[in-house]
């Protein structure tokens, strides 16, 4: 079983895969100031708040108490967590 941070590392990289091919790399934003976090970022921490019943983007915050690149920068993500597809991945 994962721990937490294994968990939103493993869901943020499903996500990241799905997104990237459903956008086929086009940027869902076109205007407006530049986001301070990522879609994939966004709809990672939606997702792993709504698994945890969590009802709030308060409660939310309180899962993420540091910045989600933190805990997703590349260079702390376990190679096997990152692959092409995430259907191997028992959540």
């Amino acid at each position: 079983m994962f721990d937490t941070e294994d968990f939103i590392i493993a869901v943020f990289c499903c996500i990241d895969d799905f997104l990237k091919e459903i956008t086929q790399g086009r940027p869902l934003r076109k205007r407006g100031f530049a986001p301070s976090l990522t879609d994939s970022e966004v709809i990672t921490m939606e997702i792993v708040g709504e698994f945890r019943g969590l009802d709030t983007d308060r409660d939310i915050l309180v899962v993420f108490p540091r910045p989600l690149v933190e805990i997703i920068s590349p260079s702390q993500v376990p190679f096997h967590f990152c692959s092409p597809s995430c259907q191997s991945l028992e959540l």
